[in-house]
């Protein structure tokens, strides 16, 4: 138990707002299973106030943010702004629903942030409706870094449709001048993808993949191995 969970964490956000000079080369910041809730408004102070402005990666999994959305909504739009070379972000386990996607979609249409290859939110309670807010922001442009190549884990949201995740793996690929090529090129160099929880999902996709190698072989002769 936790009787004050906020309390490490303001005392770290003081240190994080000056770790331009006391940590400067801090990149990666694990603060899963610490029962933050609404605290983590301080780390969202701390990322406008100039600090951890080389975090790669941070990780806030299992800390109850989604007891209160707009403290969520803000500190994942104050990291997208601030922390220009954020990479990677876990917000698994967390509570979040549909009006924290909506945040979250309209922070990545705000912030556009260029680095951000991995938005995590597996095991929340997101439904069709946040998952198609978030693929239309990144079908539209929005975190252009955003690589389903490198990790895209969409397990464990029960109320989330077969339909809704499959449009949002489609929205990745879209924009580009060849979108079926810029697929293939992408599953060449997939390593990891997780569709746990998902039931019809995998055999779904699984058949997708075959018709994008199906239709650019046909197209530019290219060589895939599947």
């Amino acid at each position: 138990p936790h009787p004050h969970p906020g309390a490490g964490l303001s005392h770290l956000a003081a240190v994080l707002r000056e770790s331009a000079t006391v940590l400067p080369n801090l990149q990666w910041l694990h603060l899963s299973r610490n029962s933050l809730g609404n605290s983590v408004s301080c780390l969202a102070d701390a990322a406008r106030a100039g600090g951890m402005q080389k975090l790669r990666m941070l990780d806030l999994r299992q800390n109850d943010l989604g007891e209160d959305t707009e403290a969520a909504i803000d500190l994942v739009t104050a990291v997208l702004t601030h922390l220009t070379n954020l990479e990677r972000l876990w917000l698994d386990a967390n509570g979040l629903t549909d009006a924290f996607a909506l945040g979250a979609a309209a922070a990545l249409a705000s912030c556009n942030p260029l680095r951000l290859q991995v938005l995590d939110l597996p095991e929340n309670a997101i439904s069709e409706v946040g998952i198609e807010a978030l693929a239309k922001q990144i079908a539209q442009g929005s975190a252009p870094g955003l690589d389903w190549t490198q990790g895209l884990n969409l397990e464990g949201n029960p109320k989330a449709s077969d339909r809704a995740v499959l449009k949002l793996l489609s929205s990745i690929q879209v924009g580009y001048a060849n979108p079926t090529a810029k697929y293939l090129q992408g599953q060449e160099r997939l390593d990891y993808t997780d569709l746990g929880w998902n039931d019809e999902i995998v055999q779904q996709w699984s058949a997708a993949v075959m018709r994008a190698s199906h239709d650019v072989k046909a197209s530019t002769s290219a060589l895939m191995h599947l």
